[in-house]
């Protein structure tokens, strides 16, 4: 019996572990993104935009570095500008089709740790002034240390859904 209790609680203990990241997305037209300008941000609260900035950058490097676009990462800032929108001032500079916005709607903190989160992307055409594709992502990972597994989770699962649903193709 000892032994059963004890097989069981490692059981609960390694189910505790893991890690679960769900994504679905929407979307009613494929637009090939391999050569164009997108510009990618990403949102959270205050107190960590850090780490909505080291996603961003993340995810520039991965839809650039694998994909074959050209992706460059705006960061937000509290800095006090002039524009009205300094997004689209930073696309329309950049000369961008697109802008990936990836926004963390509720996070989850173990300590220091990023543990959960809820994340609403959409990718925004700048020509037809319209969103073209959304998604979603929950993410979970208990007792996980720090908050780049968090980051890569994004990444990771932004980049299976684009290329599930056909707006990247497998690498170049």
């Amino acid at each position: 019996m000892k032994k059963l209790i004890s097989v069981l609680f490692v059981v609960f203990l390694l189910a505790g572990c893991s890690i679960t990241n769900i994504g679905q997305s929407n979307f009613e037209k494929v637009y090939a993104l391999k050569g164009e300008t997108v510009v990618v941000t990403a949102s959270a609260n205050s107190t960590l935009r850090d780490f909505a900035n080291k996603v961003a950058d993340m995810m520039a490097s991965s839809l650039g570095g694998t994909y074959g676009v050209n992706a460059i990462a705006f960061h937000e800032t509290d800095e006090v500008t002039l524009s009205e929108s300094p997004l689209a001032d930073f696309a329309k500079q950049n000369h961008a089709k697109y802008i990936l916005v990836k926004t963390f709607t509720k996070i989850g903190l173990y300590g220091n740790a990023i543990d959960t989160f809820d994340e609403e992307l959409a990718l925004l055409s700048l020509a037809e002034r319209k969103v073209v594709w959304k998604a979603t992502i929950k993410y979970e990972a208990y007792n996980r240390i720090g908050k780049g597994h968090a980051a890569t989770g994004s990444v990771n699962k932004t980049m299976e859904l684009l290329q599930k649903d056909g707006f990247v193709l497998g690498g170049m």
